[in-house]
């Protein structure tokens, strides 16, 4: 396996080559070695077999034809459509849809979660490879778009996978970073997860000056908060804009260089804290390489998720993974009874299946940081409270490399949101709202079983409340009340912060200078250390 990453890195390596090279390397190349040159940072496209021209599809009516046939085809023979389409060659006709509609954003998201869910599966390694799409998983992975680069990645690990490599990501994980093969070994995992109506892709975004006390209900199926324009926008201006940058600091002068007679106040300083100590960090030096930094971007675009975007430029051995799972507040939008079937939809449940995906992804072999996001936070605690459960040796892995745990606007005994769900009983409150109701007798048992895990492996545990009130509309109703319930501070809970933001916003930082990003990042390098026992003094020597 070592003797193909090499063979990979000098195929990259390679310049000037002619398309007729590129053309016959690709012919040359089996799945599984073009799987592991689809992984190499800055791979050339041309390495990997273009989609074959078919005559079958030639317009967009022959297209719903082919879609019709292969419908029919999957409900006589498969009952998984996602995996049984293969067989019915379901990739070429997806592939044909591309080719004719190019533009459409809408298309390729489905289509690379149709990928991400068909590469878990290395039987289909080959198809992939000979249908094209192994390329064009490439180009998407190079994408500005954390929506597409991100599963695009992960099917590429995948793939990778079938070759005896990469990791397994599934419907419920994706990877964030890094997206290609690195050199570096990671030392810490970042496992964030997102909230109710949230996702991996919006909820981690950084946050503008203003900050919003608005919930917004909208993405109730996609979790999908920015439109299409919007990243086109980004994508559109990201070359020109980093092409002034360098120039801006160049013009820097040595004088306007911040000096240290002066301290930098952090962003998101906590109103209150329950346990205040000399060791948390409000300030920091105006000499500080931080500030520069900062000073500098100014002018860059922001950040689609500043984890990703953030923590490795500041540790660089880290690995980020995102939980992005469906969610609703209603169930009036119930369109897939198989999808969001109540059983499914339960925290327990869907805490369960994710913490499967976790471990296939090789969480628990290396020290892992928690961070969730308001119901977000709630299934990590279902998570460890599971792991607790099981006694298995894997399991205690995890729990033994879990080092810290941190909580951002998470609801530990309920929010007052689903409280108000009598009074939408016309709208069929989702199964989720109704986990969330206040001083619930479930969420207190989960609380004294996370509890115990605390007690057990000693992880940190910080929690981040929000002190702002938020706007919860559905037309013609409006309310305005807190998603938090004010939260004690206890073995479960760790040390309690408030921060002067909104529930959405709290998991929304606006710069790296916050002091909930110094938090997190420190956790992260004091993650890998492994803490030495207290040496014992040496026994005198004798007389004799």
């Amino acid at each position: 396996m070592k003797e193909k990453i090499r063979t990979a890195k000098i195929l990259t390596s390679l310049k000037y080559l002619e398309d007729s090279d590129y053309q016959h390397l690709a012919q040359r190349c089996d799945c599984k070695t073009a799987a592991i040159l689809a992984r190499e940072p800055g791979i050339d496209t041309r390495f990997f077999l273009s989609p074959p021209m078919r005559k079958e599809c030639i317009d967009k009516s022959c297209l719903l034809d082919r879609f019709h046939d292969l419908f029919l085809e999957l409900k006589k023979k498969h009952h998984h459509w996602c995996l049984g389409m293969v067989e019915a060659r379901g990739l070429e006709v997806l592939m044909d849809a591309i080719r004719l509609m190019p533009d459409s954003f809408e298309l390729k998201l489905l289509s690379v979660k149709i990928l991400m869910k068909v590469s878990s599966e290395p039987k289909y390694l080959k198809d992939i490879h000979a249908t094209g799409w192994l390329k064009v998983l490439v180009e998407w992975s190079k994408e500005c778009d954390q929506r597409l680069s991100s599963p695009a990645a992960s099917a590429l690990s995948n793939l990778e996978k079938s070759s005896e490599m990469g990791s397994c990501f599934k419907s419920e994980v994706c990877l964030l970073h890094p997206l290609h093969r690195e050199v570096i070994i990671p030392e810490v995992d970042l496992i964030i997860v997102h909230g109710l109506l949230g996702s991996a892709h919006s909820t981690w975004k950084q946050r503008n000056s203003d900050i919003s006390t608005n919930l917004p209900l909208s993405g109730i199926v996609t979790n999908d908060i920015d439109d299409t324009s919007t990243v086109e926008s980004y994508c559109a201006m990201s070359s020109s804009i980093i092409d002034d940058i360098p120039r801006c600091i160049l013009e820097m002068d040595e004088e306007d260089d911040c000096e240290d007679d002066f301290e930098f106040i952090l962003a998101d300083i906590p109103v209150s804290e329950s346990q205040p100590t000399t060791a948390d960090t409000y300030a920091v030096s105006g000499g500080d390489p931080r500030i520069k930094i900062v000073n500098n971007c100014q002018c860059c675009l922001k950040s689609q998720c500043w984890p990703k975007d953030w923590l490795p430029k500041d540790y660089s051995k880290i690995r980020i993974l995102g939980v992005d799972y469906s969610s609703r507040i209603t169930d009036w939008t119930n369109w897939c009874p198989f999808r969001f079937s109540e059983e499914k939809a339960q925290l327990s449940e869907r805490s369960r299946v994710i913490m499967e995906q976790l471990m296939e992804c090789g969480v628990g072999e290396r020290p892992v940081v928690w961070m969730g996001h308001s119901m977000g936070g709630l299934i990590i605690k279902h998570m460890l409270s599971q792991a607790h459960s099981m006694e298995t040796e894997e399991h205690e892995r995890l729990l033994k490399n879990t080092k810290s745990v941190f909580f951002l606007g998470t609801p530990h005994f309920g929010s007052p949101v689903a409280s108000i769900r009598k009074y939408l009983a016309p709208l069929l409150p989702s199964v989720e709202t109704k986990e969330l109701e206040l001083n619930s007798p479930e969420l207190h048992k989960l609380h004294a079983r996370f509890s115990d895990v605390v007690e057990a492996f000693r992880p940190q545990v910080v929690t981040f409340i929000e002190t702002k009130g938020a706007k919860l509309s559905v037309p013609p109703l409006e309310w305005e009340l807190n998603c938090v319930a004010p939260t004690p501070s206890d073995v479960g809970t760790g040390v309690v912060y408030e921060i002067p933001v909104g529930h959405v916003d709290i998991a929304k930082l606006s710069t790296r200078l916050s002091f909930i990003y110094v938090k997190v990042l420190d956790a992260i390098k004091r993650a890998p250390i492994v803490e030495q026992p207290p040496t014992l003094p040496a026994p005198p020597l004798s007389d004799s």
